[in-house]
């Protein structure tokens, strides 16, 4: 038998028009901040914003998704508008 491999969590920060595609794995709304985990081949990639901040609410919104919803989070630099979300290939998804 073979032992199971453990996936590799590893966050990142985007930078300013840099996309990040996955497949939504978990949605964590917490009291400091906001992270979403998106599985990316063999690791998990974590990005985790402060809750005060407009990338958190933006992440919210994917609250309403299925985790298995492709989707791509781009960064972007205006301040209304910090984090875009792209659904790629929904899965229950009302965003």
């Amino acid at each position: 038998m073979k032992p199971v491999k453990s996936i590799e969590r590893k966050e990142i920060r985007l930078m300013p028009y840099s996309e990040c595609v996955g497949t939504l794995f978990d949605l964590q709304i917490g009291e400091l901040d906001v992270s979403v985990v998106l599985s990316c081949g063999s690791e998990h990639i974590v990005l985790r914003f402060s809750t005060e901040s407009l990338e958190s609410h933006t992440l919210r919104e994917l609250s309403s998704c299925e985790p298995g919803t492709k989707i791509g989070l781009i960064k972007t630099d205006e301040a209304s508008r910090p984090l875009l979300i792209r659904i790629i290939e929904p899965k229950g998804c009302e965003y």
